[in-house]
């Protein structure tokens, strides 16, 4: 096959319609009858130069392969081989399709395993608090992706008012807050706790109370307690000035612009008051401790927040999964 019915088949892949119609048709009578098998059959056949060795590797009878070999000579309205009664050769002719098949399969692979990478490596976008770092979040990631390694999770680090803006404007699938949330959060989401704990006071070691077993009301008025700020954390503020009121404690608050949970821990450790904390969410470190109270402090509900719209069928099988997981933990 000279170089112009080269480049002529090349086009034959091409998928517009405009430069499929400008080829010769003859040619495209020739593609149209081809057969994939047929191509797969031929470069096995020259790879073997045998009959039998080549039908043993593909699996098929001598005969069939002959034949097979024979309709792609028709089709292609070439000889691809010279057959003697020693065995066969491939023809000029031959060789050069034998290239341009080799091309066509390599080309048609790579390209194949491109479309299943990209459709296999889908992508979930996820917010996660960038004020703490939740040990059940990173469980329930964890789990998720041994469930389904082919699924790429984008983690997105925001705090709570961010997730909600990036949730109503469809930036993220889903996002993981805790309750309270912002003011922010758009009205029809979808929302599952999925873990939930109650509240103790974090303080110094070397601190008098810290061998208490429990905390009372008068204890915890006696504490400098260290929140976060009132803006942008408002919500939260105000719930946290809220539940050591329910307690019976009257909060004397800490003066500091302290934007996460780790730096409270660390002003604790320091001896200058106590803040608020999860047990068993985060590492508190060697130098503080935590402690109940008595009334206890209301619980944190950790939430998944999802846009039902989402058209992100990932965000469903992300849910189903959560609220499996919290099905066998016990939190639903």
């Amino acid at each position: 096959m000279d170089q112009l019915k080269s480049i002529r088949l090349s086009r034959i892949m091409n998928h517009d319609a405009k430069n499929i119609s400008k080829i010769d048709s003859r040619l495209i009578g020739i593609i149209r009858r081809l057969n994939f098998r047929q191509l797969l059959y031929y470069c096995e056949l020259c790879r073997f130069m045998n009959f039998r060795m080549a039908a043993e590797s593909l699996g098929i009878s001598q005969p069939t392969l002959s034949q097979q070999i024979a309709q792609l000579e028709q089709n292609l309205e070439l000889s691809l081989l010279s057959r003697s009664t020693t065995g066969f050769k491939i023809t000029t002719e031959g060789q050069q399709c034998l290239h341009l098949i080799q091309s066509l399969i390599k080309s048609t692979c790579e390209g194949l395993e491109n479309i299943q990478t990209k459709a296999h490596q889908q992508e979930l976008r996820v917010g996660i608090p960038s004020y703490q770092n939740y040990k059940q979040i990173d469980e329930l990631l964890k789990g998720f992706k041994k469930a389904y390694p082919s699924i790429f999770t984008h983690l997105i680090e925001l705090t709570a008012v961010e997730m909600c803006e990036e949730l109503a404007n469809r930036k993220l699938d889903i996002a993981f807050m805790s309750q309270p949330t912002p003011l922010e959060l758009p009205k029809n989401l979808e929302t599952l706790v999925f873990w939930s704990a109650p509240y103790e006071l974090c303080l110094s070691k070397s601190h008098e109370m810290a061998s208490k077993t429990v905390l009372t009301a008068q204890d915890v008025s006696q504490l400098p307690l260290i929140l976060l700020p009132k803006k942008p954390h408002s919500a939260q503020y105000n719930f946290q000035i809220e539940a050591l009121k329910e307690v019976g404690a009257t909060p004397q608050i800490y003066p500091s612009a302290v934007t996460n949970v780790i730096s409270q821990i660390s002003l604790a450790a320091s001896g200058a008051g106590a803040c608020m904390v999860v047990p068993n969410t985060t590492e508190l470190g060697s130098d503080v401790c935590s402690i109940p109270t008595d009334p206890p402090l209301p619980e944190m509900k950790m939430c998944i927040f999802w846009n039902k719209k989402n058209l992100n069928p990932l965000a469903e099988r992300f849910i189903l999964f959560a609220k499996g997981n919290a099905l066998a933990n016990g939190n639903l």
